[in-house]
């Protein structure tokens, strides 16, 4: 946004000294930035906390998580183990799964050599189970 303000400053500046032709160039340049900036404000938005949790459920949240996830880290797989119904997960968790989730793939992408990510979500008895797994081919122990 500070980049559109002085975009705009600019334009502005340019106006006053009769520049009119650099002045619609320099506004040409401002609507790119403003839609670059709306564009990068709706992936942020999406990020932390995606209209998908609230209409479909954590389930398939989880999944197109992956899916995207995969795109990006094409060199890790992720097996996913969801057991469980929309249901059983109670609504004030399905976001602090989510964000946990996220930030545990943005890491392992971050710091780890893996491999696999094996993802599992279930019920047993009245407790929910969410766990990650990180397998990597070449973690070896020096001897």
């Amino acid at each position: 946004m500070t980049a559109v303000k002085f975009s705009i400053e600019n334009t502005l500046d340019l106006v006053e000294k009769g520049n009119i032709t650099e002045s619609v160039n320099s506004l040409n340049r401002a609507v790119t930035l403003i839609q670059n900036t709306i564009n990068e404000a709706r992936k942020i938005s999406v990020s932390l906390r995606p209209a998908m949790i609230d209409q479909l459920g954590i389930v398939p949240t989880i999944s197109w998580f992956c899916r995207e996830y995969q795109k990006t880290y094409t060199g890790i797989a992720i097996e996913q183990q969801i057991n469980i119904r929309e249901e059983s997960v109670p609504n004030q968790l399905k976001m602090v799964i989510y964000r946990v989730l996220q930030e545990s793939l943005t890491n392992i992408a971050k710091h780890s050599k893996a491999s696999h990510i094996a993802i599992s979500l279930a019920q047993h008895k009245s407790r929910l189970i969410f766990l990650l797994r990180i397998m990597a081919e070449d973690l070896m122990c020096p001897a």
